[in-house]
Order: structure tokens, then sequence, then C-alpha cells
């Protein structure tokens, strides 16, 4: 993927983010590139929501689930 791809891919969700309109996911060939280009648009997505005053990642949340208790 290009850097102006990556660009245009983060510009697209933090305009989503911003306009607080319903998520939508992005080209289905976006969907489809390799996890390392992901990493790029979400690099590139958090670069331009710290200057756009939300400030640098002070940690990660993490999608983890744990068996469920049955009491």
């Amino acid at each position: 993927m290009t850097p102006e791809a990556v660009a245009a891919a983060a510009r697209t969700c933090f305009e989503m983010h911003r306009a607080r309109t319903r998520y939508h996911p992005l080209d289905a060939a976006l969907r489809a590139g390799p996890l390392d280009d992901a990493y790029a648009i979400q690099d590139a997505l958090h670069q331009i929501l710290a200057k756009a005053g939300r400030g640098q990642i002070a940690g990660w949340k993490i999608a983890l689930t744990s068996r469920r208790c049955s009491r």
C-alpha cells in the first residue's frame, strides 16, 4: 500500500469519527490487504488524532474474553 493510500484511509476513518457518523467499513481492497497495512493506517490515524488535539496514546485496549462462569 502506498503512503498516499494509507493517509487517505486514515483521513476517511478520522472524518467518520469527527463527524460522528455511523462507521462504515473501508473499501474491500483495503480490507483484503495484509495486516501490516492495517497497522500503518492505524498509526496514521493516531497521528491525525494527536494533531487534532486528542493527545498521544496513553494505553491500549485489547479484545480478550474470559470463560463464562456458570454460578
